[in-house]
């Protein structure tokens, strides 16, 4: 039955849907329309200590030194500064609400995963100023190590 009080319900369907806020994007800045990119990381600069004791789980070879690491995020790129000056620049293969791909890119001078540039997918969360980044899956243990040792604040 596709009579007036069909085509009467729908419209006041999309109305109702429309007035309560239905597909739009929310005071946080998260995306409910299907298909459309959700907030990216907020850009800006970020800092987290790093003890010995955070890195006593990765081999000499591959561990990344202990120290004062500053991130900066910039778009889609997260570039990472380690104490000793040396840095690795990752790009974001993907952003979410709350997830992160990030992939090495062999440009730069990079600590993680060696010559093996592998994906790592990360949780992350913000809050008035810092970041925070929880592993999902990463092969790299010193990419983990770093991102994942405390409270990155700005």
């Amino acid at each position: 039955m596709n009579g007036p009080s069909t085509k009467s319900a729908a419209a006041l369907a999309v109305t109702a849907c429309l007035a309560a806020g239905c597909g739009s994007d929310d005071e946080n800045g998260e995306s409910t329309v299907p298909g459309r990119p959700a907030a990216g990381l907020p850009e800006g600069s970020y800092s987290v200590s790093i003890s010995e004791a955070q890195l006593a789980g990765i081999s000499a070879a591959e561990r990344p030194p202990a120290g004062s690491w500053e991130m900066n995020v910039d778009g889609r790129s997260v570039r990472l500064t380690a104490p000793n000056g040396s840095a690795i620049n990752e790009t974001t293969a993907d952003v979410s609400a709350d997830q992160l791909t990030l992939t090495a890119n062999r440009t730069e001078e990079s600590f993680a995963c060696g010559d093996d540039p592998q994906r790592g997918i990360y949780r992350w969360a913000s809050s008035e100023g810092s970041l925070r980044f929880t592993a999902v899956n990463d092969p790299c243990k010193d990419r983990t190590a770093v991102l994942t040792a405390g409270t990155w604040t700005e």
